[in-house]
């Protein structure tokens, strides 16, 4: 994976809210050296604000993505999430479709969560958050392509 591929990735996990901190925090450290370097003032004021927006991205930090046990975040479900001939292709694993009998859909206030309450993998309940803008395509793709599936909500 190249150093642009990664920096892909990372944008694409983030918000909008991140991504406005993360730009204003560039523009405040590029208007902070502007002040010292180009103009010699020891305004410091500007450096300040650059940190502050920076810092404050920690406090916005979404789940890591492509995890098993901590939550993962993807903007589009269907990035995780997709029913193969035989498998369900769910994050980075391959299921059976036999085995996949109950899919959990739930609506939170500001984003989507599905996981696979009854197939542990390593333990653990396979999980991921999502856009909330497609809670209704998720319904309707797994009454489509999985209808033995029952969905819990």
């Amino acid at each position: 994976m190249t150093k642009a591929d990664n920096l892909k990735e990372f944008l694409n996990t983030r918000t909008k809210g991140q991504k406005l901190y993360l730009l204003l925090g560039f523009f405040s450290l590029a208007l902070f050296f502007y002040d010292v370097y180009i103009l010699s003032e020891s305004n410091y004021f500007s450096g300040f604000v650059a940190l502050f927006f920076l810092s404050i991205l920690t406090f916005f930090q979404k789940p890591v993505p492509n995890t098993i046990g901590r939550e993962a975040y993807t903007p589009d479900p269907f990035n995780y999430f997709q029913a193969l001939d035989t498998e369900l292709k769910f994050i980075k694993h391959k299921l059976p479709l036999e085995n996949v009998t109950r899919i959990s859909i739930n609506n939170f206030k500001d984003y989507g969560h599905v996981s696979l309450p009854y197939n542990h993998i390593d333990g653990k309940v396979p999980n991921f958050y999502f856009d909330k803008g497609f809670i209704s395509s998720m319904h309707r793709y797994i009454k489509t392509y999985l209808p033995h599936v029952e969905i819990i909500e």
